[in-house]
């Protein structure tokens, strides 16, 4: 199933608008320094603000002190919603939660180098959950006892398209992804069987770089 976010947002900075974007959700008008977003909730974001920019590609691991990044947007998904009850198979398999865990990929999956100028960017990531290990179980069982559909093909978009930028710019996608670890065990009547350890995993959307070229 493909969900779109829809936003409309525009990036500004001295030398003129940088970005507007057309992305999908309801809106609400946010100012910060020169940025206006007309957005609907809080799944986008935009920060300018360069000592903001270097903390959160720093925790991120994706900093570079030689680049000039003019903005950064964060585009986050909302979590794939749990399985109705009615398609839960019931088998005495049941999970205990351990952690939970938000990166972002190393290396970015998409780059676009362009000279001054406008552009589009339209691209899906992966929303739904994968499953890292089965365990010897089938994957229905472990859908029963997570309450998540496994293994889906559930997407998401984000596109967005520029105004013109006044000079030599790049684009740079990374995909944020979260892991959440479970132990896995078989209830019996007198001592409950450990069975493993599984984790799934999803991409939640991007960290998205506009650089100076």
């Amino acid at each position: 199933m493909k969900k779109y976010l829809n936003y409309i947002l525009y990036l500004t900075s001295s030398l003129g608008v940088i970005a507007s974007s057309v992305v999908t959700a309801s809106a609400e008008n946010l100012y910060t320094n020169t940025i206006e977003i007309n957005n609907t909730n809080d799944s986008l974001k935009i920060i300018e603000d360069s000592n903001e920019i270097e903390d959160l590609l720093k925790k991120k691991g994706i900093y570079n002190e030689n680049e000039e990044v003019l903005a950064v947007i964060e585009i986050k998904g909302d979590e794939p919603k749990k399985l109705a009850e009615e398609r839960l198979i019931k088998r005495e398999i049941y999970t205990k939660y351990k952690s939970r865990y938000e990166g972002t990929k190393a290396n970015a999956k998409y780059t676009y180098s362009y000279p001054s100028g406008s552009f589009s960017f339209s691209k899906e990531y992966s929303s739904g959950w994968k499953l890292n290990a089965n365990l010897g179980l089938k994957v229905e069982v472990l859908e029963a006892a997570l309450g998540y559909e496994l293994n889906g093909s559930e997407k998401e978009t984000f596109s967005y398209t520029s105004n013109k930028i006044n000079y030599p710019f790049t684009v740079k996608a990374y995909v944020n992804y979260e892991k959440k670890y479970y132990d896995v065990y078989d209830a019996d009547l007198i001592y409950d069987d450990y069975i493993g350890s599984t984790s799934i995993e999803r991409e939640t959307g991007y960290t998205i770089k506009i650089t100076k070229s």
